[in-house]
Order: structure tokens, then C-alpha cells, then sequence
């Protein structure tokens, strides 16, 4: 796999994880506004899917010329992403447990990429 195919995965898993943090802002907006209706929830999910679809096409470019088992790993970044934005965004809490586990995820996914180098 080439730099440029791993930068563009890891560019679509922060696509997706960023566009999981837009919804949880749209969620929390709704819980202040009391409705869903409101001009911040429909812009954070409307951004929010926005994100989603530009992720989308930016996958499926790198569909054309990987193998899913190659660039999948990758997307699994967004269980490491997420939850940092969740502290950082929302002040969520991690627990040691987390910080392991997302070791293990990222371990995984340099084993992935560069075993196929």
C-alpha cells in the first residue's frame, strides 16, 4: 500500500469519526433546545452527514485501487478518534481500559499496513 493510500484512509476514518463527534454536538444541542427542530441540531447533523457523504466518496476512491482487507483496518481508527474527542469536546471520561484497548487498535492496524509492505 502506498503513503499516499494510508494517508487517504486515515483521512476518511477521521471523516467518519468527526462526523460521530458532530452528531453528539447535534444531540446535545437538542437536549438544550428542547427540540429537534432547532438551527444548531439541524446544522450539526446536517454537517454532520455532510462529512459522512465527503468520507464516502473519498472511500470509495480508495476502493478502486485496494484491496477492503488492506484499507479496512484503517477505519477502525475511529474507535481510538472518537473517544479522544469525547474528552476533548465533551469531557467524557477514559479509563486506563481505554487507553490499553486503543493501544491495541493501533498496534493492529501498523501490523495490518506494514505486514503487507
Amino acid at each position: 500500500m502506498s503513503i499516499v493510500t494510508m494517508i487517504s484512509c486515515i483521512i476518511a476514518a477521521f471523516g467518519v469519526a468527526s462526523g460521530q463527534i458532530m452528531i453528539k454536538a447535534g444531540s446535545q444541542a437538542w437536549v438544550a433546545a428542547g427540540t429537534p427542530f432547532d438551527f444548531r441540531v439541524i446544522a450539526w447533523v446536517s454537517s454532520a452527514f455532510a462529512l459522512y457523504g465527503a468520507s464516502s466518496i473519498g472511500w470509495l476512491y480508495i476502493m478502486r485501487q485496494t484491496p477492503l482487507s488492506a484499507a479496512y483496518p484503517f477505519l477502525s481508527m475511529t474507535f481510538v478518534i472518537v473517544p479522544i474527542g469525547g474528552l476533548i469536546f465533551f469531557s467524557e471520561r477514559l479509563s486506563w481500559y481505554d487507553a490499553l484497548a486503543s493501544m491495541a487498535i493501533i498496534a493492529g492496524i501498523c501490523i495490518s499496513a506494514f505486514g503487507r509492505s
